[in-house]
Formats: structure tokens, sequence, C-alpha cells
């Protein structure tokens, strides 16, 4: 018990309460710091509208973790903030880049889920000092999503190789979409490369692109089809 005690201890004493305050856009007036926000959900998309209020008085320098709790639903995910929007990997993530937040300014915290099935996906967004890796605040976001990405769309599409040297082949069959596109983003959010698609054999050339881990996203009019990571070398 003692040792359950010091623990819990040592891990309350890294987390520095009270230097910022959560707000959600669509309940303005209520702290969520340390809540949870529950979203029902029947959209292929879906994002989350958030700021982090600086109540410190000191400038901070933060960096946000996102942490998958528990999914029953198949999604991938974004986060961004003032500057950037970057892919999130993995069940625990943590973005490549921190925040700097003057005393009684405001940082954009914005997750974005594309949801390929239906199901419920809990996780937790951690502010964290950069300067000293303890834990500011979080809010948890639970949503309830009742409708999936088209899969007889996604299947319609196919990608490859990858990875990729130099061309992508995007084969699209039998859509319906008179207006399709291909963006493909650094892991850092920065959208480098994009292009319209048609029915039938796409040829992407990315060659111009130095080697390293990308993400791209492909738009049936303005719905999300699918999202993956692409691996130029």
């Amino acid at each position: 018990m003692k040792n359950i005690l010091l623990i819990s201890a040592l891990f309350i004493s890294q987390i520095n309460w009270g230097q910022v305050d959560i707000h959600w856009d669509d309940n303005p007036g209520m702290n969520y710091n340390g809540q949870t926000l529950n979203i029902d959900n029947d959209m292929n998309s879906l994002y989350v509208p958030m700021h982090c209020v600086n109540t410190s008085g000191v400038n901070l320098d933060i960096v946000f973790r996102r942490v998958i709790l528990s999914s029953t639903a198949t999604f991938s995910d974004q986060f961004c903030d003032n500057n950037f929007c970057f892919p999130c990997t993995g069940n625990d993530w943590t973005a490549p880049q921190s925040t700097n937040v003057a005393p009684g300014d405001s940082t954009i915290m914005k997750p974005q889920f594309y949801f390929s099935s239906s199901g419920q996906a809990s996780l937790r967004y951690y502010i964290v000092n950069n300067l000293s890796s303890s834990i500011i605040d979080s809010v948890d976001v639970t949503i309830n999503c009742t409708v999936g990405l088209d899969e007889n769309q996604q299947n319609n599409i196919i990608e490859y190789p990858n990875p990729v040297k130099d061309i992508l082949n995007v084969k699209i069959v039998n859509s319906e979409s008179s207006e399709m596109s291909f963006k493909l983003y650094r892991i850092t959010g920065e959208e480098v490369f994009s292009s319209a698609l048609i029915n039938g054999e796409n040829k992407l050339n990315l060659e111009s692109l130095s080697n390293g881990v990308y993400f791209y996203t492909i738009f049936s009019e303005k719905n999300i089809i699918k999202t993956k990571k692409l691996i130029i070398r």
C-alpha cells in the first residue's frame, strides 16, 4: 500500500494543475480540464474544436500528446494546433513540435477523425510542459460513431507501390464521384503534393520529394475516402 501511495504521489507531483483552461468550442462557457467530452457522430469525418488558454501568468511551451484509451471503431485521426495539422500514429502519439503560448493567449487543439466503421472510440489528450516534460492537464474525448466510410468506395481505389520511389499509381474503378483528389502531407502536417484524380489509372510523380514517411488522403468531393501512410525511398 505504501508503494502504491508513493507512486500516486509522484505522479500527482508531475501534474501542474491550474496553468491552463481547456474549452470546447461547442460549449465555450465550461472548462473541460480533466473532463470527458461525449459526442454522438453519424458522419464519416468529425472534428472536435477546442482551445487551450494559458492562465499561468508566464509563457508556456507546450506539447500535445494523444493516447487511445479504447476503441471498437476503426478510424484514422490527426491533430491540429495553431500552426499545423499532424497525422497521429499508434496508440500513444506526441506532436513532433511544441507550441508557445503567451499569458492570456490560447492555442487551437482540434482532433480530426475519419471513421471506416461504426463503434466507440475513447481518447485522452494531454497538455505537456515541453521544458519539464510534466503533464499540465488533460481532456478525454469519447465518440460514439454510427456511420463509417463507404467500404465499397474504398475498395474501388487501389494505390501502389508502397514504398514508392517516384511514380505512385492510383487506380479508381467505377467511381460515381465527379470530383476526386489526392493530397500528400509530411508527418508535420505540411501539405507537399496534391492532384486531381479521374476514373481509371492515375500516375502521380513524386520524384521531387525527399525520402521519408508521409501521409496521404483521398477525397471524393469534400468527403474523405481514405487516409494512409506512404513511404518514399
